[in-house]
């Protein structure tokens, strides 16, 4: 049902756009927009995604990733398009948050947007090398515990997905994890 649900979504948007509705659509490249970087869960789901909706419509889909600043940079390539239904921005639940955590945006997340479809849910994992020596959650959650501020967790910036799923943890556990932003 998401795949249709963004069909629909960009067939909304052309016609609500002035001007635009004699325009057949899609008569031209139709381009997602993905805030992160090549190989992340959002990027394989958005290339899955074009591949079938270009053979559907007849039309090339290109998935652009523009990362940074936590999803700000492709946001903002998003917001700044034509508003026609060929820049759709493929992101996840972090930019919900986004203008809670910059309050300088040329955009507004909530109100310059508007939601189509959940596409799918993909699942945080905690790895920990082996070198640690520990045997499941639990023993990583004590060792947490016991070296406050000592251990640190990979996130793609901060107010990002797997920033904030890092903070619920240590927050769940009571701990103190400190956050490397992925470089």
């Amino acid at each position: 049902m998401p795949f249709r649900q963004l069909i629909a979504a960009a067939l909304f948007a052309l016609l609500t756009v002035p001007g635009q509705a004699a325009e057949q659509f899609p008569a031209r490249q139709i381009t997602l927009v993905v805030p992160l970087t090549p190989g992340t869960t959002i990027d394989i789901l958005a290339r899955l995604y074009a591949d079938k909706l270009g053979k559907l419509l007849g039309q090339q889909i290109v998935v652009m990733n523009r990362p940074g600043a936590g999803g700000i940079v492709g946001a903002e390539t998003v917001a700044t398009a034509a508003p026609d239904g060929y820049t759709l921005l493929f992101g996840n639940s972090g930019h919900s948050i986004l203008g809670l955590l910059n309050k300088n945006l040329a955009f507004d997340p909530i109100k310059d947007f508007a939601g189509v479809s959940m596409i799918g849910a993909a699942p945080a994992i905690v790895v920990v090398p082996s070198s640690l020596g520990l045997a499941d959650l639990n023993a990583f959650i004590t060792l947490a515990k016991a070296k406050p501020g000592q251990l640190n967790y990979g996130s793609a910036g901060v107010g990002t997905a797997t920033h904030l799923a890092g903070a619920y943890f240590a927050a769940q556990t009571t701990s103190k994890l400190f956050t490397c932003p992925i470089r």
